[in-house]
C-alpha cells in the first residue's frame, strides 16, 4: 500500500490533494473551533507501526495557540514529517523527544506518560520506541 502522506504539501494548507474536496466543503459549512485547521500538519499518527507493542486510539486533542510556533520550529516539522512518511527517528514516537519538550503536544504526553519512566520501570527512549 502507498504511504499517502507521502503528497502531502510542504505549505499551508496541509491537505492532501484527495481530501481537499471534502475539508473545503466541511470547512465552508461550519465555523470556530470544529474547523478543520489546515495551517498545521496533520497528526494522524503517532510513532512506528512496526515496533509499537501499545497502540492507543485518542481523540483529537484539538488546536493549541502555540502550535503555529511548534509547527516553525525545524526540527520539530522535520519530526512530524518524518513520522508520516515512516522515516526512522531517534523517538519514533517524537512528542517524547526531550528537545521538543516545549510544544504543546510535548507537553501533553509527557504529563500523560511521564509515570511510566518515573517509576524506573521503563526509559522515556523505550517508551517512545513501544507506543
Amino acid at each position: 500500500m502507498r504511504n499517502v502522506w507521502l503528497d502531502l504539501p510542504s505549505t499551508t494548507p496541509y491537505v492532501l490533494e484527495i481530501d481537499r474536496e471534502a475539508i473545503d466543503s466541511y470547512n465552508a459549512k461550519t465555523a470556530g473551533a470544529t474547523k478543520i485547521n489546515v495551517e498545521s500538519i496533520p497528526e494522524p499518527f503517532i510513532g512506528n507501526p512496526a515496533s509499537a507493542t501499545v497502540i492507543l486510539l485518542n481523540l483529537n486533542p484539538g488546536d493549541s495557540p502555540h502550535d503555529p510556533k511548534a509547527h516553525a520550529d525545524p526540527d520539530f516539522r522535520a519530526a512530524i514529517i518524518g513520522n508520516l512518511r515512516h522515516e526512522p527517528q531517534e523517538y519514533a514516537f517524537y512528542s517524547l523527544n526531550p528537545k521538543f519538550e516545549w510544544t504543546p503536544c510535548g507537553q501533553w504526553w509527557t504529563r500523560n506518560l511521564h509515570g511510566l519512566w518515573a517509576r524506573g520501570r521503563l526509559t522515556r527512549e523505550r517508551v517512545a520506541e513501544r507506543l
